[in-house]
């Protein structure tokens, strides 16, 4: 099955288009959401130089992890159950990737599916 799943890349830029618009008021914009080595160059923390920032992009990242789907298994008796199947296999794969965790994931399948 071909996916196009949600990358880490596209829940990154869909967060900083909407911190952009929290704070679009700040003139040092551009600065909250540079990036930054917190660490050394033997041991490297690169996230935003911003706290502002860096707390948002946790909290942001952990409220998709919050929300769990149901996806129902397919009630067909017209023989449509494998195209239903391919469907429900398709989102699963998509909300995994987007950080989304399936109901009946196990926490390290779905961690391992971001």
């Amino acid at each position: 099955m071909t996916t196009s799943p949600l990358k880490v890349e596209d829940s990154r830029a869909q967060f900083e288009a909407e911190f952009r618009k929290q704070y679009s008021f700040d003139k040092h914009l551009d600065l909250l959401l540079e990036m930054y080595n917190h660490g050394t160059d033997e041991e490297p923390d690169i996230d935003y130089y911003s706290l502002a920032a860096r707390d948002a992009w946790k909290w942001w990242q952990a409220s998709r992890a919050a929300i769990v789907v149901e996806l129902d298994k397919c009630n067909c008796d017209n023989g449509e159950e494998s195209v239903w199947d391919d469907a429900i296999e398709y989102c699963e794969v998509t909300l995994r990737a987007a950080g989304i965790t399936v109901k009946g994931d196990s926490d390290e399948a779905n961690a391992n599916a971001s």
